[in-house]
């Protein structure tokens, strides 16, 4: 029997069967169903002036053809005593059951008694579950609950690490764990004189709370007039955090789990960390993450061999970009304001001019690789004559 210590404590239940000494009946106080491991102890009386009787116990069993055949226990204690007594009652001791008595060497026997059903139910398990999870973090709200499926029961006994707990009832939440709360948890349930059988361990760990991850969008150096975002996550999917934002050594700033800064100045380029604090507990900083802001580079345009040329002269113009962070653009030429063609390279030629290419030119670079862009260069005109 799994739970030993608990039935120990457990008062045998007592079935009275009675048999008359001319014939047999019985009274049952009151039938009996029992779950394994239950104790149960059935009495044979017989109610006659005679003394010296001896009992035997009988499994009835019948057929299809509706015939009994009483089929005597082999641990059935003969004697004067009347009593059958199973200490533990498993799944097989389902079943009918009637004695008779005897004296004086078998000469005298009563009949059959009526009979007593006997009905054994396995015992239950219980299974804990522990919400939100099994791995929670320092501060969280955690709950135990015993669940014993299609069994009732008034009082649910718990157990850390194999050792009693002090609370029973079905759920018990920890407003807020700690890591002393951690262990393995295990239960069993009792209604009356019945109990379950114990469930398995279930393990609770309590961490410390996570070291946050800040990340940053876009994942580059910027140029001034850019948006950048930085996100500072926990991996605790609750509710309730707070974030706390640090630039470089200055003090904190509260906010949410995302910041962004539009439209950045290279005043708000520096190194950012965050860290998140829950129910009066930090976790540590996050690793910084630092952002570099540029000054939007200003492109220039050259014209070669100058900018007043002839009718049939060859005429290179030249888009030069001297900023920090990108190493390779895309160049957009303009005409009069209006996109001429692009390309990657710095330099356009005209291999023979004519007046339709006058005008005045400007150009802007783009990433080849990103997302960054520069701002559009002054115009410098193009003279051809005849």
């Amino acid at each position: 029997m799994e739970e030993s210590t608990a039935a120990e404590h457990e008062e045998e239940d007592t079935t009275l069967i009675t048999v008359n000494h001319s014939q047999s009946g019985f009274k049952c106080f009151p039938q009996k169903w029992l779950t394994e491991g239950d104790p149960v102890t059935l009495v044979c009386k017989v109610y006659s002036f005679s003394t010296g009787w001896t009992f035997s116990w009988f499994t009835l069993t019948v057929s299809p053809e509706n015939s009994r055949h009483y089929n005597l226990l082999s641990d059935s204690s003969r004697g004067a005593g009347g009593n059958y007594t199973v200490s533990s009652a498993a799944l097989n001791h389902t079943g009918v059951y009637v004695c008779r008595a005897e004296r004086e060497k078998s000469v005298f026997k009563t009949q059959y008694s009526n009979t007593q059903p006997l009905w054994v139910t396995k015992r239950p398990k219980p299974k804990v579950t522990i919400k939100p999870a099994q791995h929670v973090f320092r501060g969280d709200t955690v709950t135990l609950r015993c669940d014993i499926y299609g069994k009732r029961v008034s009082r649910s006994h718990w157990f850390k690490n194999g050792v009693a707990m002090f609370f029973s009832d079905q759920e018990h939440t920890f407003n807020s764990v700690n890591e002393s709360d951690a262990g393995k948890y295990s239960c069993f349930g009792s209604e009356g004189s019945h109990w379950s059988k114990m469930s398995d361990a279930v393990t609770l760990t309590v961490s410390g709370l996570p070291k946050p991850t800040l990340t940053m969008w876009p994942q580059s150096s910027m140029f001034t007039g850019d948006s950048v975002t930085l996100r500072c996550e926990v991996i605790q999917p609750q509710n309730g955090w707070v974030f706390l934002w640090r630039k470089n050594s200055n003090s904190e700033s509260t906010g949410a789990t995302t910041k962004t800064i539009n439209s950045v100045k290279v005043s708000d380029g520096g190194e950012y960390s965050c860290r998140a604090q829950r129910r009066g507990y930090y976790t540590d900083y996050s690793e910084p993450i630092i952002v570099t802001i540029y000054e939007r580079p200003k492109p220039k345009v050259t014209i070669k061999p100058g900018q007043h040329v002839f009718r049939g002269d060859t005429v290179t113009l030249r888009c030069d970009i001297y900023g920090k962070g990108v190493t390779s653009w895309l160049y957009s030429w303009y005409k009069e304001g209006s996109t001429r063609f692009v390309s990657n390279l710095p330099e356009h030629t005209f291999s023979s001019v004519t007046e339709s290419d006058a005008g005045k030119y400007s150009c802007k670079g783009t990433e080849t690789e990103g997302s960054r862009w520069s701002q559009i260069s002054d115009a410098v005109t193009l003279t051809v004559s005849v």
